[in-house]
């Protein structure tokens, strides 16, 4: 019975996750989302974002860490969307990374803090990183077209434009993906907007 009950967990959290996204997309449309833009720590929206994936990465048997955790980097973003994109990476890390891990480091330059998440895993080819952020999302066998819409990236990446940032990619097959998240430092004059 309990295992029956896990299995039906798991895809309420699912179906759940799919609303999300063709909710976030319909509101991306017409332009009723609102970014709450506020000074946040980096080191803790990288941890919000892996906070619901330590057991699912334990459970594949990768290491999920934050490299540099203490680094003091403030930045103007809305924290709580911020750690919905980076999760995104996160997430699909796992499902597309066999031995290894993901990492999360945090830097930032004299505009910009970032979020660099890196995996072992298999990386992908160029036509799929041509169109990684189109809002048809990304569908074949680099998706669990049953358990993902193929948008997370695409709405990653509203998110943190909408906050002055963006999201991009270097990956390589067989060497694994970098997704990198930026936004503004605080104090750049971005409060408020």
């Amino acid at each position: 019975v309990r295992t029956a009950i896990e299995k039906l967990y798991k895809v309420v959290l699912q179906n759940g996750a799919l609303i999300n996204d063709i909710l976030n997309v319909s509101r991306l449309d017409r332009g009723v989302i609102e970014v709450k833009l506020a000074p946040a720590s980096l080191s803790e929206i990288a941890d919000r974002a892996i906070r619901d994936y330590k057991v699912p990465a334990e459970k594949a048997g990768l290491k999920l860490v934050i490299a540099n955790p203490d680094l003091a980097i403030t930045v103007t973003a809305d924290a709580e969307k911020l750690a919905e994109a980076v999760s995104n990476a996160v997430s699909n890390a796992i499902k597309h990374t066999k031995t290894g891990g993901i990492t999360l480091s945090l830097r930032s330059d004299e505009k910009f803090g970032y979020i660099d998440v890196t995996d072992t895993g298999e990386g992908m080819p160029p036509e799929i990183l041509a169109h990684l952020f189109d809002r048809t999302g990304v569908k074949g066998s680099n998706t669990d077209s049953a358990q993902s819409t193929g948008l997370g990236l695409f709405i990653a990446r509203q998110f943190t434009r909408l906050m002055g940032g963006d999201v991009t990619v270097n990956a390589e097959v067989g060497k694994g993906s970098v997704f990198t998240y930026s936004v503004p430092l605080a104090g750049e004059g971005n409060e408020g907007k």
